[in-house]
């Protein structure tokens, strides 16, 4: 292993070779390795935004492995592009790359680099103190920034020893960052850096998400209403019922970039109207947001990546679903609907929805996917679960144990204020009960 430091280090190059098979056979002990030996070679760079070339390189790195990791839509190129014109100029984005020296990668996909990813430094305070420097995964740590949520996160990596590869990112980014530091990594699939590492602490939330497998929606009989509850199945069947004594009930894609992007500010003009109700700001009151989404329809509706459907009963305008694909899994993002259709019962999202799913089974998509969220519509619409973690990794720096120290510490009073609450009421019914007791 080698290292090189650069100016106030960086940029700082790490090279390691990972054990292949002829390492194998030196070390009887150990069990062959699952994939080829691989020799990389690990950057930490600043990304200059302003200059062309440096973009247009990145941008075809980016594009070349993403088609060959298979990986999710919030990591295309597209996402990523409509994401850094929304930051700042003064804002210090790092590009955090990993190259495959063997030459495996270059024959595979046409681009030396097995691994990539965009990293935001930003400085953390407590109580109006510097804590440390949080690198943040494709995001920034501003919420108003951050208000897109990227789901299904991860570093771009090459599905040959996409392990090793993050490890070994990882690795050099600790190795190549000085001072109280952590790793942000929003949204990221509960087995991504998962494992201990020495000099790193973790710490993270869980949050479940919910989806519609469509092989099983194909494969029953009935369609996707035979896998919900007799319950749902009747009040999305009612629903239907009602939108066709007002014309023919439709859920039509977006005929041209043009038509989807005024769709969009339809489904933004519903959405809003039914979150100010509430109280709500709305996700479309940042101007930030509309920009980003709009950039992205433009870049990824022609093939199929960004879709818009608009729901229709006769020439009444019933809502409409925005959503992202990539490698059949549709991401339903965002919606807006109509709430004060045919009749108050009739549920425009549970309808849009029904017929989304029938159309993107129909299509050969493999997932329908609800993302993150506690909505009860995608609990009852989902046949299966599963988990994003919300997952920071921090160094051992003498700020951040005192830090998780009075956490933990906080926790403990918590559960402690709980336990006392829990006792005195305890105590209350047993006093209400008394006079019931003889």
């Amino acid at each position: 292993m080698s290292a090189r430091t650069g100016v106030a280090g960086l940029p700082f190059t790490h090279e390691v070779a990972l054990m292949g098979p002829d390492d194998a056979r030196l070390s009887p002990d150990l069990p062959p390795p699952a994939e080829p030996a691989l020799t990389l070679r690990v950057t930490l760079a600043p990304l200059r935004r302003d200059d062309a070339a440096t973009m247009a390189a990145l941008a075809h790195d980016w594009r070349a492995l993403h088609r060959a990791a298979r990986a999710s839509v919030f990591l295309d190129w597209d996402w990523m592009a409509a994401w850094l014109a929304m930051l700042p100029a003064g804002l210090s984005v790092h590009v955090l790359r990993a190259e495959d020296l063997a030459g495996g990668s270059l024959t595979r996909h046409g681009s030396p680099a097995c691994g990539l990813a965009l990293l935001v430094p930003q400085v953390r305070r407590r109580w109006g103190l510097p804590v440390c420097t949080t690198w943040h995964l494709h995001a920034t740590g501003d919420a108003t920034l951050d208000a897109l949520t990227i789901e299904h996160n991860d570093f771009l990596v090459d599905r040959h020893g996409a392990d090793a590869i993050r490890a070994a990112m990882r690795s050099h980014w600790l190795d190549a960052t000085r001072g109280p530091r952590e790793l942000s990594l929003p949204g990221v699939a509960e087995s991504v850096l998962a494992d201990d590492v020495a000099g790193l602490d973790r710490r993270e939330q869980v949050r479940e998400t919910w989806s519609v497998d469509l092989d099983a929606v194909r494969d029953t009989d009935g369609g996707y209403l035979r896998l919900l509850s007799s319950n749902l199945r009747q009040q999305v069947r009612r629903s239907i019922k009602a939108y066709e004594a007002v014309g023919k009930l439709r859920l039509e894609p977006a005929a041209s970039v043009e038509q989807a992007l005024d769709w969009l500010d339809r489904l933004a003009a519903l959405h809003q109207a039914r979150w100010t109700a509430k109280g709500h700001p709305g996700a479309f009151a940042n101007p930030g947001f509309v920009a980003f989404h709009q950039r992205l329809i433009r870049a990824m509706w022609a093939d199929g990546r960004a879709m818009v459907l608009a729901l229709r009963a006769g020439e009444h305008e019933a809502g409409y679903l925005y959503s992202l694909a990539g490698h059949g899994r549709v991401c339903f993002y965002q919606g807006g609907f109509d709430y004060d259709g045919p009749g108050q019962s009739v549920r425009p999202g549970y309808v849009a929805h029904a017929l989304a799913v029938a159309l993107h089974a129909k299509q050969g998509h493999a997932v329908y996917d609800f993302l993150m969220g506690e909505a009860r519509y995608k609990r009852s619409m989902s046949t299966d679960t599963g988990a994003l973690a919300w997952r920071v990794l921090t160094t051992r720096d003498w700020p951040l144990r005192l830090e998780a120290g009075l956490r933990a510490l906080k926790g403990l009073k918590g559960v402690q204020a709980l336990k006392a609450g829990a006792m005195s009421a305890l105590g209350r019914s047993r006093s209400r009960r008394a006079p019931h007791a003889d």
